[in-house]
């Protein structure tokens, strides 16, 4: 059976090191029509995503896009062909998901490097950007730009993944994710979380021990992949397993992260009257009207409903 390889994806693509990329070196002094520079290109990305947030809707198959991806792809495989460059300095200038991929293979627990029989999933975030990223770094693994053609690459959006909004993030986003997850986990599955918001990052660490899928990380500056892999649940879990007649009112990962304070409370008090509403402070606040999740409630909510091959 193929391996699954699951990758956050974030800008950073178009926004790090640019002014190194556009040095005559680095292969990136002229992306030509239509954007002449990469730093031209993150500017028109940034302006995408400002006007998707006023509402306006973002074409990513228009081909003023179609065609920037297509150069960037043309500028990463002359980085990667690029005899006088050490490894390094090519995977500091593709960005944290090629660098990732193309060092799979370089981690403590021995997994083999890339093949062309993995399939990749992209998890891009909610924006032009993420999406633009995320489809362009697609392209360039299927035209094996860092050694290796794969056939199997897909883009997947996880709606409400946004750097702008912490509610879409826990009320949309961090569930969204989470069941992306589940639904792409197969015997054999490895995390790649090096790419993508670092706010993501703690709640991916749990989220993956929870659905046992080994996480890796390419740790900064270096060329480790680090790897974490399955741990105890924490105790949270099983206090939202305990008062399950309480949480199951709020599903975060159908949007519903809070519920009416005299509902919830009166479970939760048949359960344990005399400590129950104590022991939930860590998952929940109350507003006197209106009980609502707190990060660490949202998160332990999430695990607590995902569910796993053998139950």
């Amino acid at each position: 059976m193929a391996r699954t390889i699951l990758v956050t994806v974030g800008i950073s693509l178009v926004t790090d090191k640019v002014n190194e990329k556009e040095s005559v070196a680095a292969g990136f002094g002229d992306l030509g029509s239509p954007f002449a520079t990469l730093g031209a290109l993150g500017e028109a990305l940034a302006e995408a995503d400002r006007q998707e947030q006023a509402g306006r809707r973002f074409n990513g198959e228009h081909p003023r896009w179609v065609n920037g991806r297509s150069a960037l792809v043309r500028q990463l495989g002359a980085l990667w062909k690029n005899q006088n460059l050490p490894s390094a300095a090519k995977r500091a200038w593709s960005g944290a998901e090629l660098a990732s991929l193309s060092l799979l293979g370089e981690n403590e627990r021995g997994r083999k490097p890339l093949v062309s029989d993995d399939r990749v999933i992209l998890l891009a975030s909610d924006t032009p950007s993420g999406k633009f990223c995320a489809e362009t770094i697609a392209e360039a693994v299927r035209e094996g730009v860092i050694g290796v053609t794969l056939k199997d690459v897909r883009v997947m959006n996880v709606v409400g993944l946004r750097a702008d909004d912490a509610d879409s993030f826990l009320n949309a986003g961090l569930p969204n994710t989470a069941l992306q997850l589940a639904a792409q986990r197969s015997d054999d599955t490895l995390l790649i979380a090096s790419g993508g918001y670092k706010g993501l990052l703690p709640y991916l660490t749990p989220i993956a021990m929870r659905l046992e899928i080994p996480l890796l990380y390419l740790y900064e500056e270096s060329d480790r992949m680090l790897e974490i892999g399955s741990l105890e649940f924490p105790a949270d879990l099983k206090l939202v397993y305990e008062f399950r007649k309480a949480f199951n009112r709020i599903d975060p990962t159908q949007g519903r992260t809070e519920e009416c304070a005299k509902v919830f409370w009166a479970d939760v008090d048949a359960k344990d009257p005399h400590n129950g509403r104590a022991r939930l402070r860590d998952l929940v606040t109350d507003s006197g009207e209106v009980v609502k999740l707190t990060a660490t409630g949202v998160l332990a909510c999430t695990l607590q409903l995902l569910t796993l091959p053998n139950g």
